[in-house]
């Protein structure tokens, strides 16, 4: 009796620690994934064309004000 417990709760720990170990490895993936400056390093030229954008619509209201 006391083997077979002594086994589940070996299971449960080890079964524990790796979902501990998923959730960690998870949780960095997302933090990376989400991190503004980690998605600039990689999509420079999407910041270019939101700035380009950006400024374009404001020139445009600024004009559509003046006239």
């Amino acid at each position: 009796m006391g083997e077979a417990t002594d086994r589940i709760v070996a299971e449960i720990t080890y079964a524990r620690e790796d979902m501990e170990r998923d959730f960690k490895a998870l949780q960095t993936h997302l933090k990376r994934e989400v991190d503004p400056w980690v998605q600039v390093r990689r999509h420079p030229w999407v910041l270019a064309a939101l700035a380009t954008g950006a400024a374009l619509g404001i020139v445009l209201f600024v004009r559509s004000l003046r006239t």
